[in-house]
Order: C-alpha cells, then sequence, then structure tokens
C-alpha cells in the first residue's frame, strides 16, 4: 500500500510539473480576506486565473465600482470585503463566459504591485530608485559590471537580476530590518512598518518625465486633447482627441478607454496591451495638451450636421454624409469605410447612439452579418450615429 501510495504521489507531482504547476482550485477563495472593507479608491489586486496568467491591479473607481478586463460591466466593490467581491465575480463571469465554477482571486495591492516584473537589469542599465515617503526625487544609478548599486539608507544592494518589482521589496526589506537608531531620519514608517519603493527602468528616458510623475488627478473628458508617446518607439508625440465615446486611438493597440480616466491610468493601460505583444518593456507618456472648446469641435463635428462617424481599425475613419435615398447598415458602412484593417478575422462592431437619454453603446453581432450574413443582425444607422471598429 505505501509503495503504491509513493508511486502515484511521484507521478501527482511530475504531472504538476509538466503543467507548470497545480492552479489554485476554488478553496483557495475561501481564505481571502473577509474583514477589512473596501473603499473607493484602493488599489486591488484582481486575478482571473481562466482568463490571464497574471493578476490584474486595479484602482476601485469614485463610484465604488470596479471594471475587470473580462467583466461586461463595472461590478460594485466598495462596502465588500476580497472574498464577498471574488464570489460575486465568478457568478458574474459564470454567467456571462464561461460554464461550471470560477476561481477569482482578490486582494488589497500596494502601489509597488503594478511595478515592472518583466524586465530583469543587466550591466548598464539606468536604475531610478524612490521611497514616497522620503519626498525626495528619485535616485539615478547605472548597473555596473557587478550588479551592485549604491542606495541611501541602506548602502550596496544587487540589482542584476531582479525586476523593478523585485529590487522594490528588496530595498524595503533592507529598510524595514534598520534598527531603530539607524532609521532614515524624515520619517518613522507606521507600524508595521512598510515603506512604499518605487523601481523604474530609466534606460531611454533621458530628457523626459518617467511614468510615476504623470498626472494622476485630473480625469479626461470626450473633445480634450491629450499627446502619447512611447519612448521605445522613438517617434514623436502623437496627440489625439478623445472622442464622444470616451475612447482614443492609440498606437499599436487600437481603441484605448480615456474618458474618466486620468493620464497616468491611461499610460498604463497603452502600455500593458503593448507589453502583450510589441515591446518587452514599454514606456508610455501620456500629457494633456488642451481642454479648450476649439478641440471639442473635432469630435463634435459629427453632430453639426446629419452624418454618421466611423473610428478605429477601418481603412478610412471619419464622418460621411448619409445616403440621400435608401437605408445604410453596418455592414454597407463597413464596406463604405474600406473594411476591417484589423488583423481578427471578425472585428468587434460598437455603435455608440445619441438618445435623449444620452449615448447609448449598441454591441453588433459581427459575426452574424459578416459571416452568416443575417439580415436581421444588420442594423439601420441613424443621423450621428459613430460606429467604432476595434
Amino acid at each position: 500500500m505505501g509503495h503504491r501510495f509513493a508511486v502515484f504521489l511521484l507521478l501527482f507531482l511530475a504531472a504538476s510539473l509538466l503543467r507548470g504547476g497545480e492552479l489554485p482550485d476554488a478553496s483557495a477563495m475561501h481564505s481571502l480576506d473577509n474583514k477589512r472593507i473596501i473603499k473607493a479608491g484602493d488599489l486591488l489586486s484582481i486575478h482571473v486565473i481562466k482568463a490571464s496568467k497574471e493578476p490584474e491591479i486595479i484602482t476601485v473607481s469614485n463610484n465604488g465600482d470596479v471594471k475587470n478586463l473580462v467583466l461586461l460591466k463595472p461590478m460594485p466593490a466598495a462596502g465588500l470585503t476580497c472574498r464577498t467581491l471574488a464570489f460575486n465575480i465568478g457568478r458574474q463571469l459564470e454567467r456571462d463566459y464561461f460554464g461550471g465554477p470560477q476561481v477569482v482571486l482578490v486582494k488589497f495591492a500596494s502601489s509597488m504591485d503594478v511595478l515592472d516584473d518583466r524586465h530583469i537589469f543587466v550591466p548598464g542599465d539606468t536604475v531610478s530608485v524612490r521611497v514616497l515617503e522620503d519626498r525626495r526625487d528619485a535616485e539615478q544609478r547605472r548597473v555596473p559590471e557587478n550588479g551592485m548599486i549604491e542606495f541611501r539608507y541602506v548602502g550596496a544592494v544587487k540589482a542584476e537580476g531582479l525586476t523593478c518589482r523585485k529590487l522594490a521589496m528588496l530595498i524595503r526589506q533592507k529598510l524595514v530590518a534598520l534598527p531603530g537608531h539607524s532609521l532614515p531620519p524624515f520619517t518613522y514608517f507606521s507600524e508595521p512598518r512598510t515603506p512604499t519603493v518605487v523601481v523604474a527602468l530609466d534606460r531611454l528616458t533621458c530628457g523626459f518625465p518617467s511614468m510615476d510623475e504623470l498626472d494622476n488627478n485630473i480625469k479626461l473628458r470626450p473633445g480634450w486633447t491629450i499627446g502619447i508617446r512611447i519612448l521605445e518607439d522613438k517617434r514623436d508625440k502623437l496627440q489625439q482627441v478623445i472622442a464622444v465615446s470616451g475612447e482614443i486611438q492609440a498606437p499599436y493597440v487600437g481603441l484605448v478607454k480615456a474618458g474618466g480616466l486620468t493620464c497616468a491610468e491611461v499610460a498604463v493601460s497603452i502600455k500593458r496591451e503593448l507589453e502583450k505583444a510589441f515591446f518587452l518593456t514599454a514606456t508610455v507618456l501620456v500629457t494633456l495638451d488642451s481642454t479648450e472648446p476649439d478641440s471639442k469641435e473635432l469630435v463634435r463635428g459629427c453632430f453639426d450636421e446629419e452624418v454618421i462617424c466611423v473610428f478605429g481599425n477601418v481603412a478610412k475613419a471619419g464622418k460621411y454624409e448619409l445616403p440621400q435615398k435608401g437605408d445604410l447598415t453596418v455592414s454597407g458602412f463597413l464596406q463604405w469605410a474600406g473594411g476591417n484593417t484589423s488583423k481578427k478575422p471578425l472585428p468587434k462592431i460598437q455603435i455608440v447612439r445619441k438618445t435623449p437619454q444620452g449615448n447609448k453603446r449598441i454591441l453588433v453581432d459581427a459575426e452574424a452579418i459578416l459571416i452568416r450574413k443575417s439580415k436581421e443582425h444588420d442594423l439601420f444607422l441613424r443621423s450621428y450615429d459613430v460606429m467604432l471598429v476595434d
């Protein structure tokens, strides 16, 4: 019996290794924090196991909601615990996407959780290190051949082979381990002492601000003009006007939400998408360039006359006049605009329609109209409609 059990255990471990380790099961959700109450502005780490390899760091909105990448609509979070929110998200995903129980892990995150954990420092890299409680400018250090950098208060620290997040954690450990009489003069951390250490890779950022310095207070609005620069792309800044739908056309990644977010949040969103397929590490700078009424006319121009607009992955984006005779459908408008230019065979198509109650979003069944040629699903367009093709 003991021999059979040992063989079974070895087979089980081997299978786990081949699969890259066991994924958490539903029991992991029962161990989530069920005491601390979530409130607006909290930073949460939400990991939908079936949907992504890594957790997503999300800020609870002023309305008390969270919007995960795989959620169809915002989910109430304020007033709940991490465990309750995890189970609520799991039930919602089971109804909207997946069959069977979902494993969702939710925990409170810190600003250190959003630090890059992909790029591994090598000699020659420039490292920027800052302790937020210190209220001093960041220290910049070039990683020498021996891989060690000097940081105030803790001395030499090995950076080579670590990521921004791992190096930040190591420096925090060293700060926390300092004896009381050796604590830095700027503050005595609250108990337990938890300084916030921010580490960034400053390669290619000479002469530019870092992403840590981007504005995170002003909420962007439709009609405002923002500037987008990807330092690794080595191109000039691209200016974009936020459309009535609240979206912009970001380089490489297509439509990205900007309305209601800050410059820093838009930059992080674009960075996340760029690092999935285009850059190992992306440094995205987003600035608010104009809030003047003139810039609003660039998007309101769609509504100065009876026209319709199309934005996104089409050959000829812009505004079009409705035909004098006959009706115009979604598929017909897509042909007018030169067709779908994205790599996806089936684009995501949405219609933003003006109503007395405000703008309404209509999700179009692209498969039905483009593959099955279903006339029932091919919506007729109205004046002032905006079609978004992603």
